[in-house]
């Protein structure tokens, strides 16, 4: 791989070490005469399409012209190892004012709509492929190319009993109540914190994305599931965009998709979560 990898860059990789990648893949930092690549590496039948629909992702982010992210070196695979190669963002300590450029970003990457929810091509979310067929209704996209094929799944995998889960008419019910006429905008689609950098220079990146047109409200949830934004952040969104009055009556419905991805990506540990928010609004 550094072989390949030294050719594809015209240049010595001089040394590399293994660093923190998330739960999906390896990655390594890459030291060159011209600086530093981050690659990322996964064996794995889909990866080479995880890598590309990440890329492409990262591309259609560039695009809004509201938030940076990393430059896009190399994608290819060496045997049976796929590899996604990089810039390299050296990140830093985060402060409030680094969250506050983070929410003003975020916001306005959310500003950057379209006509219809979806993408138009599908992608991950993690190893579980992400259906991004294209809707003019929010609640009947959020219903059909969200919830319903991780609950599926769930069921297929052991992971809830078929008298756990709902039938598409009681979500799609659920969801037309609840979930709002809303602009398509770009969304990150997977918001957590270890999804975003702070440069050395102060300036935020958005990286590891799920991208498609949704509410932008779903980002948002993610956002707040596990932690790791700064109050300062949601503060400085809310100054681009301000926050409708039902918010907080949705971030439920919007978190348990990604509860349902963990569910079935690591196990029983997130079916109690799963339960209560199924028992809360849909059943």
């Amino acid at each position: 791989m550094i072989k390949h990898i030294a050719e594809v860059t015209g240049g010595r990789i001089e040394k590399y070490q293994p660093v923190s990648g998330g739960d999906i893949a390896e990655a390594f930092v890459l030291e060159t005469a011209n600086g530093s690549l981050f690659l990322k590496t996964l064996q794995n039948p889909d990866a080479k399409d995880i890598f590309s629909a990440e890329a492409k992702g990262l591309r259609e982010m560039e695009k809004s012209q509201s938030i940076k992210v990393p430059e896009i070196i190399s994608i290819g695979q060496v045997n049976e190892t796929s590899y996604l190669l990089l810039e390299y963002i050296e990140g830093k300590n985060v402060g409030a004012k680094d969250f506050e450029k983070l929410g003003r970003g975020v916001a306005k990457m959310h500003q950057y709509t379209t006509v219809s929810f979806g993408f138009e091509s599908d992608n991950f979310i993690g190893l579980l492929p992400q259906s991004n067929r294209t809707s003019t209704s929010w609640p009947e996209f959020y219903t059909s190319e969200r919830l319903m094929p991780q609950l599926e799944k769930a069921v297929k995998l052991g992971h809830l009993l078929p008298e756990e889960t709902l039938t598409k008419e009681r979500v799609l019910k659920t969801c037309k109540k609840l979930l709002p006429d809303c602009s398509a905008s770009l969304l990150h689609g997977d918001l957590w914190s270890g999804n975003y950098l702070i440069a050395q220079s102060g300036i935020p990146y958005l990286i590891d994305p799920a991208v498609y047109y949704g509410h932008r409200e779903a980002d948002l949830a993610m956002s707040r599931l596990f932690g790791g934004f700064d109050e300062s952040f949601y503060q400085a969104y809310y100054e681009v965009w301000p926050k409708e009055p039902e918010e907080a009556e949705r971030i439920e419905i919007y978190q348990l998709y990604h509860l349902l991805v963990h569910l079935n990506l690591f196990g029983l540990g997130y079916k109690a979560s799963v339960k209560r928010t199924l028992e809360k609004y849909f059943f």
